[in-house]
């Protein structure tokens, strides 16, 4: 089973992190940055959003309003192993489904064994599945790699209709 875990910390907390994640891209009014963290500058008074990530994680800075805030993702094997599925997708775009669990209710969360909590920070929001997809990056962002990767959970509503639950930035390939 295939979930994540979304965290909301202080700015000032989310600074701290960003050289966990080994790939940025970065919103400022001057520039738009992307590649690997430890080869950006960020000019605090100028950023707009920026996105700290890994293959396990992401670290989200915006603005909501006139405040700053900071949303952790991460991702999180629950319960069985996730099973590989089909290849889909055509041109730039390939995407691979990731994953097949029992259907849930909307909302419904799951803790690192499996059980169901109501502590939602101790809580991993399970998925049906996860679509990975590769964007071809424009040549003057190849330098790092010729893909952005970005990661698709994908969950069931009431009726079986499937829906992305969340997107985030999960790689350069």
């Amino acid at each position: 089973m295939t979930g994540y875990r979304k965290s909301e910390l202080s700015f000032e907390d989310a600074k701290t992190r960003l050289t966990g994640y080994p790939c940025a891209l970065v919103y400022q009014m001057s520039e738009v940055s992307f590649g690997k963290t430890e080869d950006i500058t960020i000019n605090w008074d100028e950023l707009l959003e920026a996105r700290f990530f890994s293959e396990s994680g992401e670290l989200h800075l915006f603005r909501c309003e006139k405040e700053w805030k900071a949303v952790e993702i991460e991702d999180a094997e629950l319960a069985d192993t996730a099973d590989t599925g089909d290849i889909i997708g055509a041109g730039d775009i390939a995407g691979e489904i990731i994953g097949d669990t029992p259907k849930r209710t909307p909302g419904e969360t799951m803790n690192e064994s499996g059980g169901s909590d109501d502590k939602a920070e101790e809580n991993y929001e399970k998925v049906t599945a996860v679509l990975l997809k590769n964007y071809q990056l424009a040549p003057k962002y190849r330098a790092c790699g010729g893909e952005l990767v970005v990661k698709e959970y994908l969950s069931e509503d009431e009726d079986g209709q499937v829906f992305v639950q969340l997107t985030r930035l999960c790689g350069i390939a």
